[in-house]
C-alpha cells in the first residue's frame, strides 16, 4: 500500500482515537505506543499533549522513512517499569502478535491500574473485501511488473528481489488465494477472527473490560484499490453501505 495513501487513512482514525482517549484521560499523561512504525502518529499524538513513548522491533519497513525517536525491543517485553503508562495505543498491531495472551500481561504490567489501553483492529468487514479484491491487486501488479520490464524502470530490482522471497509453488499459491494477514489461521479463519465479538471475547479472557468499541466510519481494502482516487470522504460514504474497515477498542483493567 502506497504510504501517503496509508497515512490518509491513519489518520482519520487516529482523529477518533484522539477523541476516545480525551473523553476518557484528558489530554495529559504518559502515552505508550506499541508498533508505531515511523512514528508520525507518535508526534501527532504528542503534539496533542502526552508525554508519548514509541516502540517497535527491529527490521520494520518503516526504519527509513522514521521522523520520532522508536525505541527497538524484542517484541516481548517492553523496556518500561511496572506501571508507567496512564495509556496504551496501537494501531492495527494486535494481530501481528503470535504470543497474543503474553503480551497482553506486558500491556498491563506498563499500564496503571486506572489507565487506559487504545487499539485499532481490522473488521471482519476489511478481511472479506481484502480478499474479494486479492486477484485485482494481483493483476495490477502483473501489470507492474511487466512495464517495469518494458522501460527498465528503477523498481526493476525492487520487484526482482520481492518475487525471489518465494518459491515457485508459493507464488502459485498466493495468486489463487489471498494471504493471511495476521499471525493465525488463514484468510477465511480471519473472517471469524476479525469480528467485533471475537477480538471482545479475547480481551474479557486477557483481563480486560471493553469500555467502548468504536467504528472508525471509513472503508479500505489491504490492496490498496482505488488507492488515492477515493477521498476520505468517499470512504465514509462508501462505510456506510458496506460497514467500517476498522474499529477502536477502549479498554481498562478488570476483565475475567
Amino acid at each position: 500500500m502506497d504510504l501517503e495513501h496509508l497515512q490518509a487513512i491513519r489518520v482519520e482514525e487516529l482523529h477518533s482515537v484522539i477523541l476516545a482517549i480525551k473523553a476518557e484521560k484528558g489530554s495529559h499523561g504518559n502515552l505508550l505506543e506499541i508498533g508505531a512504525g515511523s512514528g508520525w502518529q507518535a508526534r501527532e499524538l504528542a503534539a496533542c499533549g502526552y508525554a508519548v513513548f514509541a516502540v517497535d522491533i527491529p527490521g520494520s519497513r518503516y526504519d527509513a522513512h522514521r521522523i520520532w525517536p522508536v525505541i527497538l525491543y524484542d517484541g516481548c517485553r517492553l523496556p518500561f517499569k511496572d506501571a508507567s503508562f496512564d495509556i496504551v495505543f496501537s494501531s492495527n498491531v494486535l494481530e501481528h502478535i503470535a504470543d497474543i495472551s503474553s503480551f497482553e500481561k506486558e500491556i498491563h504490567r506498563v499500564l496503571k491500574d486506572d489507565g487506559i489501553a487504545a487499539h485499532v483492529l481490522p473488521t471482519s468487514i476489511w478481511r472479506v473485501w481484502t480478499s474479494l479484491t486479492h486477484h485485482i491487486h494481483l493483476f495490477t501488479w502483473l501489470i507492474r511488473i511487466f512495464r517495469s520490464r518494458i522501460r527498465a524502470s528503477e523498481n526493476h530490482d525492487e520487484i526482482d528481489r520481492a518475487m525471489q522471497k518465494y518459491s515457485k509453488r508459493q507464488l502459485l499459491f498466493l495468486a489463487l488465494w489471498p494471504h493471511r494477514h495476521g499471525e493465525y489461521g488463514n484468510s477465511l479463519s480471519e473472517i471469524f477472527r476479525f469480528r467485533s465479538n471475537t477480538w471482545i471475547r479475547h480481551f474479557s479472557d486477557t483481563g480486560w473490560k471493553v469500555v467502548q468499541r468504536i467504528p472508525t466510519r471509513i472503508f479500505y481494502t489491504g490492496n490498496s484499490i482505488l488507492g488515492k482516487n477515493l477521498t476520505i470522504k468517499d470512504r465514509k460514504h462508501i462505510a456506510r453501505l458496506l460497514g467500517s474497515s476498522s474499529s477502536i477498542f477502549l479498554l481498562k483493567k478488570g476483565g475475567h
